[in-house]
């Protein structure tokens, strides 16, 4: 991303260069030297000397000028376009990360809960109240989540590494980072973004590549129009002890190359632009629905886990493992329910990443929150209301 604003500096300077125009030309021609007869020595010598400028005609100067600002426009768009995807990207793998984060803290725990129902089977099998296989069957459920810890912790190295990366340094700088999972932010009607959708800053870089590519056919029709070439200058007759000026005017006539085959090419080269603005759309359109249903399917299963199912799920396994104490269950019974409420948290976990990279998704495609584009329309219908 570093490298764009020099791109962009470039197209502006170069936008510069095209508009000046070309440089006189100084021509010193001397005649008539070394040769035989009346024309022996310099006797019969003849100097002139010129001066031409060439002319360019039909606006080219102007036109290209515009065509190269036109360019670096596009190119401003594009870097906004990369700033979005980065900015995504890091908020993408800051909320992994917190999710990372906390799998592995729901996992310690969960851990300490399995050592905790194997010291109670244990103790069981020690009273002989139950027989010797449900301590075997506790201690690979402790395994078990072991192995399952391990593995998130190895997912967190990692991730933390990659986040690191993305902001530019070679190893992490953190041991953790702080932030609220669980904040959900409230999402738009999606007819309100579809709406929107055209001031997305990928169509709007399109439309810039649009115009650029009219920019361009009014500069190749104006080559079409040949250059005025004029000089002037004063000649010098030794013989004589004369002078008198010079005067030079050419044009060039257009009868093979009237720059017709670069004009057509950009005329196709419209045509792409026009269609490839069409395919963006379509493609953001895709994008956008396939993200919105997303992180509106995830938004549904978070509050269901939240207010009902990983309540329940905690209820069950703490009455279960109060009761196998008493007797009143079997140990596959607290097995099952802790089994259970792990799954649970997990896929809340992953619940609340997923409607998040959605989210997320959402913003980087019209490069801003979601939640002002369709707050800035109320704001507007109310003051219009009053």
């Amino acid at each position: 991303i570093q490298a764009f604003p020099w791109e962009i500096s470039a197209a502006e300077v170069a936008a510069f260069q095209a508009g000046l125009f070309p440089n006189p030309e100084l021509e010193v021609e001397v005649e008539n030297i070394a040769g035989s007869g009346p024309y022996r020595g310099i006797s019969g010598l003849e100097t002139t000397v010129s001066l031409f400028q060439t002319i360019p005609l039909g606006g080219k100067l102007s036109k290209a000028r515009r065509a190269l600002l036109q360019n670096k426009k596009v190119l401003q768009w594009e870097l906004e376009i990369k700033k979005q995807e980065i900015i995504s990207e890091v908020f993408t793998t800051f909320m992994h990360l917190l999710a990372a984060q906390e799998k592995v803290r729901l996992l310690e725990s969960m851990k300490e809960v399995a050592h905790q129902v194997l010291k109670d089977v244990a103790r069981r099998v020690s009273a002989g109240k139950v027989p010797v296989v449900e301590e075997i069957r506790a201690s690979n459920s402790l395994s078990q989540v072991s192995i399952q810890l391990n593995i998130a912790r190895e997912k967190l190295r990692a991730v933390r590494k990659h986040l690191s990366f993305l902001l530019g340094y070679s190893e992490p700088f953190f041991k953790r980072v702080k932030g609220n999972l669980e904040q959900i932010r409230s999402m738009p009607p999606i007819t309100c973004l579809k709406e929107h959708l055209s001031e997305s800053p990928a169509m709007i870089k399109v439309r810039e590549q649009v115009k650029l590519a009219e920019k361009v056919i009014e500069l190749e029709e104006a080559r079409k129009i040949p250059d005025l070439n004029i000089g002037g200058g004063y000649r010098w007759i030794n013989e004589t002890g004369d002078g008198a000026a010079v005067v030079t005017l050419s044009i060039d006539i257009p009868s093979f190359d009237r720059n017709q085959w670069a004009r057509k090419s950009a005329y196709y080269k419209l045509r792409s632009a026009r269609e490839h603005q069409r395919s963006v759309y379509l493609a953001l359109y895709s994008a956008l629905v396939s993200a919105y249903t997303s992180a509106s399917s995830a938004l549904k299963e978070i509050n269901a886990l939240k207010k009902d199912i990983l309540p329940r799920a905690k209820e069950i396994f703490e009455e279960i493992r109060k009761g196998y104490t008493s007797g009143r269950f079997t140990y596959l019974d607290v097995l099952d329910a802790q089994r259970t409420l792990m799954e649970a948290h997990l896929i809340y976990m992953e619940v609340l990443s997923t409607y998040h990279e959605a989210h997320a998704d959402l913003e980087k495609i019209f490069g801003k929150e979601i939640e002002v584009l369709c707050n800035k329309d109320s704001h507007s219908q109310e003051g219009g209301k009053k």
